[in-house]
């Protein structure tokens, strides 16, 4: 086995990975720099006026860089993979090479053993002073030609072997490093797994939003102008609940009738806007109501937007974490259904400091707080 064409293969793969570094350098250039670019009109359009196209151009921007990421990533991870398949194939292929070379020094190794017993029996002063004294002269001395040449082409495959055995240690310890790189490669894949999983949620969700926007905007300035009120003053409702702790008010039991559904300040319809707080933070409600800490303020009910919904929206616009309650109907009731506390504690009734959206119903929005005690409070918002 000539370890030339192991050579000549471990350069070929070389020269590859090489010119693979240099493309995914370029590559990984441009991407940097499209990145850049979008993140530079992400930044604008932060700045620019509260409109519903100035938000729809953010959200597709934000799309597009999610989308440049996820692309990327992928391709990261086809070129991982082809790695690890490259490499798993090189070792095989150089495990194999190996074996054949182990092989064929053995069976050098026992030939060349026998050679020199044979060459002892013929090359011994004993058989060449018979053969003289037999008058076989000219015979004696052919056999003598024909042991040195044989003797020096021992050496030769002596030295063959030496060089061979080097030569199996180094690839030996290259297969060592290979399966090393191995090991780093798939570990990178896993890094790679992790990153996509988390773009593809992100882009998943970055499309949820802007449908969700589009849903409830209806494609329309003056209602896209409305959501913005409405959420101002829901986060109004949450501070003048963190406001009321102490206060006097009425005692009043879990499930006892406090309100009846409405449709006051910025609603668009009748419904409930029911939310929890422990501290001064709002939490979402649906686990407790679902545990049955809290009891459903409303007898017959659908949701029809939850906690947390349009995060990025919410957290961009007013800096908080998505849609700060729930939103309840009365599938069985238009409106005036009885609204019910949802626990034990102190009931203050409240409104709204301003009219939010004079253009939906020009009135104040009207609410209920209920106080449980311990920093927990339920908010009940948009009653008749």
């Amino acid at each position: 086995m000539n370890f030339k064409y192991i050579n000549f293969y471990i350069s070929i793969f070389i020269i590859l990975v090489g010119f693979a570094v240099i493309t995914n350098a370029e590559e990984s250039k441009e991407l940097l720099q499209k990145e850049k670019e979008y993140q530079q009109i992400l930044g604008n359009l932060k700045n620019k006026s509260n409109t519903l196209q100035n938000e729809l151009d953010f959200l597709d921007n934000q799309i597009e860089l999610t989308n440049l990421k996820v692309s990327e990533v992928e391709k990261n991870l086809g070129q991982k993979n082809m790695l690890l398949s490259d490499l798993t194939n090189y070792i095989e292929a150089l495990t194999k090479r190996i074996s054949k070379i182990d092989s064929t020094m053995s069976i050098q190794n026992e030939g060349l053993k026998k050679r020199i017993i044979e060459r002892y029996k013929s090359g011994s002063d004993l058989t060449i002073l018979n053969l003289l004294t037999s008058g076989s002269t000219k015979t004696a001395l052919l056999k003598l030609q024909y042991l040195q040449e044989l003797e020096e082409q021992d050496r030769k495959i002596l030295s063959y072997m030496k060089d061979t055995k080097a030569d199996y240690g180094v690839q030996q310890k290259l297969i060592e490093k290979k399966k090393a790189e191995i090991e780093e490669v798939k570990k990178e894949i896993e890094k790679q797994k992790e990153s996509l999983v988390v773009y593809q949620t992100s882009l998943n969700k970055q499309n949820e939003d802007k449908q969700y926007l589009l849903k409830l905007t209806q494609n329309d300035e003056a209602k896209y102008q409305r959501l913005l009120s409405q959420i101002q003053s829901e986060i109004d409702a949450q501070n003048i609940a963190v406001g009321i702790e102490g206060k006097e008010g009425s005692r009043v039991k879990k499930g006892d009738i406090i309100a009846y559904l409405g449709n006051t300040g910025c609603s668009t319809a009748p419904h409930l806007h029911f939310g929890y707080m422990l501290g001064s933070k709002s939490v979402d409600p649906y686990p407790y109501l679902k545990s049955g800490k809290l009891s459903w303020p409303l007898s017959s009910y659908k949701v029809t937007q939850y906690f947390g919904d349009n995060y990025s929206f919410y957290m961009r616009r007013f800096g908080v974490p998505g849609h700060n309650a729930i939103d309840l109907v009365d599938p069985s009731s238009w409106t005036g259904a009885p609204i019910r506390a949802a626990a034990d504690g102190v009931l203050h009734y409240v409104s709204d400091a301003k009219v939010y959206c004079p253009d939906i119903n020009n009135t104040i929005g009207k609410g209920a707080i209920v106080d449980h005690g311990g920093g927990a409070k339920s908010i009940y918002w948009h009653l008749r």
